[in-house]
């Protein structure tokens, strides 16, 4: 997706809600400190996700090297560190679809 299109659907979706909120009474001032908050948000989520993929990261990464000096419960430390692994993964897609204005 281009930048211009990820720009259009943000638009467009900032303009479905100012539309929503004038329905509700709503006026511009109260849509944009709205918009704003959200725009906060949304970055705090993004910034949050990013954090927790690191950490899921480096939690996997610990995991293997338990795992590699444990034989008698190598498998379930090893699958702790996968589990991990599809954390960070799963954090990462959320911060990626977020910080496209989503």
């Amino acid at each position: 997706m281009a930048d211009g299109e990820i720009r259009l659907g943000i638009v467009g979706q900032r303009s479905a809600v100012s539309r929503a909120a004038g329905a509700l009474g709503v006026d511009d001032r109260e849509w944009m400190s709205v918009a704003a908050r959200w725009d906060v948000l949304r970055q705090s989520l993004v910034d949050t996700a990013r954090r927790l993929a690191v950490t899921q990261d480096e939690a996997a990464r610990l995991y293997g090297e338990i795992a590699s000096r444990r034989g008698e419960r190598a498998d379930d430390v090893r699958r702790l560190a996968e589990s991990a692994h599809a954390s960070a993964r799963r954090a990462r897609e959320i911060a990626n679809h977020f910080s496209h204005g989503h």
